[in-house]
């Protein structure tokens, strides 16, 4: 300590250690309020002000018809996250990549799509944590073919919705005869489906599991504080999600 008081002309003492402390404190305490925060204000702007939702049709999680306002699992969720802010909700109907455009240029608050973590439009806008995972599968109509089919897809008839990313995968990534259908809830035999259909198709899981999506919604860049606020609801939601779900893919 002799050291130290030599080299600064002076003594220190412990109040002015304190109050040295105290300052570092406050001026960390008050950085910390700082964030996160919006480049724009969007969470102050919108908040018992309007939500601008972008919308595209993808059923069963953004169902857009011409004479009501949007449906489907995102945009219920949409509707009790604006009621928590005290906002309105303003529609606009696009194609993904208009809407994309759209948010980016801050347009627009949030973008619906059907959209999942792996969505091309990430190096643009800022994608939520999942709100919620599916999967697609290889299902069956009995438990017998699906243990058959669980231990060799070679050769096995697979119906999926035809022209689909699933058909695709189901082609490149097994042994199965692909064979695309219109309709794939009307299609007989194993089918390639979403896991939240099973019930519903009367369909039994097999172990052959084709892909997994992460379902996400979209927001404008840098708005870190709408974005914590949307994504605080969105894990509060977890389990409704998972109900509307089921209730909006019923066929």
């Amino acid at each position: 300590m002799a050291l130290a008081q030599a080299r600064c002309g002076g003594g220190v003492t412990p109040r002015m250690l304190h109050v040295a402390c105290a300052a570092v404190a406050l001026a960390l305490a008050v950085a910390g309020c700082q964030f996160p925060a919006d480049v724009d204000g969007t969470l102050d702007r919108v908040r018992g002000g309007t939500l601008r939702v972008g919308v595209t049709h993808a059923p069963p999680f953004v169902v857009v018809r011409d004479d009501r306002e949007p449906g489907g699992v995102e945009a219920r969720l949409v509707e009790r996250f604006a009621a928590r802010l005290d906002a309105d909700v303003e529609w606009v109907r696009g194609s993904e990549a208009e809407l994309m455009g759209a948010l980016h240029g801050r347009q627009l608050d949030i973008v619906i799509a059907g959209l999942t973590r792996h969505s091309p439009w990430q190096r643009e806008v800022t994608l939520t944590r999942p709100y919620l995972t599916t999967q697609w599968v290889i299902a069956a109509p009995d438990e017998r073919t699906a243990d058959a089919l669980s231990e060799d897809l070679e050769g096995q008839v697979v119906a999926v919705e035809a022209h689909s990313e699933i058909a695709a995968k189901l082609a490149e990534d097994t042994d199965a005869e692909v064979r695309p259908v219109d309709d794939i809830g009307a299609a007989s035999g194993p089918k390639a489906v979403p896991d939240y259909l099973l019930d519903d198709l009367g369909l039994v899981r097999t172990d052959a599991e084709l892909d997994e999506h992460e379902h996400a919604m979209a927001v404008p860049m840098g708005e870190n504080a709408f974005l914590v606020e949307l994504e605080r609801f969105l894990l509060d939601s977890e389990h409704e999600a998972g109900r509307l779900l089921e209730r909006e893919a019923r066929p």
